[in-house]
């Protein structure tokens, strides 16, 4: 199914469905097939800006991290994954995993600075106390 879905996709999106692809394999997780489910669909949809993106310079390593950062957050902060306010059911937790290895991923990648994803980081565990 995935491959037809593909099939006629830019190339530059091609490579950021992959990119998704090896990052599941490292998150067998059900949080990283929410995500993955979400963005695929986003990305095949959207096709146009990933291609003017990658134009523009921006990597489809980027573009993907940055999307997970940002989905991510937006999930954990949805207080559809916490057991009771401030606490994280697992689905949740692994939200928050998946939210710091991509932020942490866009500072490797020269993206994002380190004192931005520590503020990053910071307001998002700030949010999650608040939220649930």
């Amino acid at each position: 199914m995935k491959a037809f879905r593909w099939r006629f996709a830019p190339t530059e999106v091609k490579d950021a469905l992959e990119i998704l692809n090896e990052l599941g394999n490292r998150f067998d997780s059900e949080a990283f097939q929410t995500v993955r489910d979400i963005l695929e669909n986003s990305f095949l949809k959207d096709k146009n800006e990933v291609v003017n993106l990658v134009k523009q310079g921006v990597s489809s390593q980027i573009q993907v991290h940055n999307a997970i950062t940002n989905l991510a957050g937006d999930l954990v902060e949805s207080g559809n994954y916490h057991v009771y306010r401030g606490a994280l059911n697992t689905v949740g937790q692994d939200l928050l995993r998946l939210f710091d290895f991509s932020t942490d991923e866009l500072v490797r990648l020269g993206s994002i600075d380190v004192s931005f994803a520590k503020k990053q980081k910071a307001d998002l565990r700030k949010n999650i106390k608040s939220v649930g």
